[in-house]
């Protein structure tokens, strides 16, 4: 409270008594306090005169005490939607193979036959595959050319692919990249009456719980200790393709992450609070064709990491394949 002595007694008096009249609040001053209120008269204009209650020409202008007439809060605040997936939280231990962008059929066998290789010659135990691993060309928003593969024949190599890995890994995990988005894309945009059935859901269409591999959505991302995992179509909201994909990957998420994607190989290191600690960022290549017909000149290569959980802790190696060899990138 603040103000002169009696204006601070009406406070305190207004509050412990808030909706009684004023002519009883002046009995109260009076009783309790007969030094500063000689009379009930006095106390009742003192009241009026701090209350604003006195008239224009008497009216105590400076912080006028106002009754407070609201009722108790009772409103009830309609409860919102919730949105975001809680990412996948993995901490088995071991060396993960983490691949992307396959885009099978478009895949390069070559390289994938070196990285997996060198995934079974080095002991790696389980598979994260991180999107992308199949076009869905028919499903794109883009002009397709008819004579191009159809989703069955996509489907039926991808299974290939998927059944020869099943039993070579501990643990698997698949991760909904941009083009698998594309199957529930076309469903949502072309059949919606669809969208309700779990049979088209699309880990449903590409049988992974049959292949014993866990599913990752296309809004969720992993965390293998605390490194977060993202395919990276998560991330392109408001993202300029940097120089350094690591580097823009650090900007956006200020986390220790890794992402594919984007098709290129890099890494970042960054010092935070101070130099406290030190933050790395990693992308990784793809394993598709480097010269597609839509975009016959790039700066793409085939590429992958390998990750091994070890306690709390974490390690991180970037390879990049060049035409069959696998060599540990910069």
């Amino acid at each position: 409270m603040t103000g002169t002595p009696r204006r601070k007694l009406i406070e305190k008096i207004l509050q412990e008594y808030p909706n009684h009249p004023k002519k009883t609040l002046a009995r109260l001053l009076r009783k309790k306090y007969p030094f500063e209120f000689t009379t009930i008269e006095q106390a009742r204009n003192a009241l009026r005169y701090y209350t604003g209650a006195a008239g224009k020409t008497k009216q105590y202008t400076a912080n006028v005490i106002k009754k407070d007439k609201r009722k108790p809060c009772t409103l009830q605040i309609p409860k919102g939607v919730r949105q975001g997936k809680k990412p996948l939280r993995i901490t088995t231990q071991g060396k993960w193979l983490v691949t992307g962008d396959w885009h099978v059929p478009y895949h390069d066998e070559v390289a994938m036959d070196a990285m997996l290789r060198f995934a079974f010659d080095n002991k790696v135990n389980h598979l994260y595959v991180n999107g992308d691993a199949i076009d869905f060309y028919k499903s794109s928003q883009w002009v397709k050319d008819p004579r191009y593969r159809d989703l069955q024949a996509e489907l039926n190599t991808l299974w290939e692919i998927l059944d020869q890995l099943k039993s070579q890994f501990d643990r698997k995990v698949y991760k909904i990249g941009n083009h698998e988005d594309r199957f529930t894309r076309r469903i949502w945009q072309a059949t919606p009456e669809l969208a309700v059935l779990s049979r088209f859901d699309v880990d449903r269409v590409l049988e992974l719980k049959e292949r014993d591999f866990e599913l990752v959505n296309s809004t969720q991302h992993a965390i293998l200790n605390k490194l977060r995992i993202f395919h990276g179509h998560e991330l392109t909201k408001g993202f300029i393709t940097p120089v350094n994909i690591a580097r823009g990957v650090w900007l956006k998420t200020n986390s220790r992450a890794l992402t594919s994607h984007w098709h290129r190989t890099s890494v970042h290191v960054e010092p935070a609070k101070l130099g406290d600690e030190t933050y790395t960022c990693y992308s990784i290549g793809c394993m598709c064709n480097l010269n597609p017909d839509y975009a016959p000149i790039t700066k793409w290569n085939c590429g992958f990491a390998v990750c091994e959980l070890s306690g709390s802790t974490y390690s991180v190696a970037n390879y990049i394949v060049d035409r069959g060899a696998v060599y540990q990138a910069g």
